[in-house]
């Protein structure tokens, strides 16, 4: 019985140490992806899944959200289309900042990729966008 005991707290000790290590792997990937590092980043990602022998769907979720980011982010109109063409295509919440600030580009181009998007969006927010931007 005693011993019992002493394999649950180990087991235990050792499922915390797993998640620790997990939570710093994604913190991690996450880091490398919000520095703009996406090789190394889904190098990590795919070790860390090889290891657990899973995916982690969340984790790819935000790995996603993080690119789309930081390809907005750049000065590069090239990089910021190919972003809003994600966000478009995801058609996510997440990114609909995305979406309502390239209607505010230099870029022709942007903002008529971001007026096309916000059209297919079905939501009052970006009903607002789109009669702001055509009002403008």
């Amino acid at each position: 019985l005693l011993s019992l005991g002493l394999l649950g707290i180990c087991l235990s000790s050792w499922s915390e140490a797993m998640s620790f290590s997990s939570s710093f792997q994604t913190g991690r990937i996450l880091f490398l992806m919000q520095q703009g590092e996406h090789e190394q980043a889904l190098k990590l990602y795919q070790a860390a899944s090889r290891t657990n022998g899973q995916h982690d769907f969340e984790l790819l979720h935000q790995m996603g959200l993080k690119m789309l980011d930081y390809g907005f982010r750049q000065h590069d109109p090239e990089c910021q289309l190919l972003a809003l063409f994600g966000a478009s295509i995801s058609a996510h919440e997440e990114v609909y900042y995305i979406l309502d600030e390239s209607l505010r580009s230099r870029f022709p181009e942007i903002q008529l990729v971001a007026l096309n998007a916000l059209a297919r969006f079905q939501n009052d927010r970006a009903d607002q966008a789109l009669l702001r931007a055509l009002g403008a």
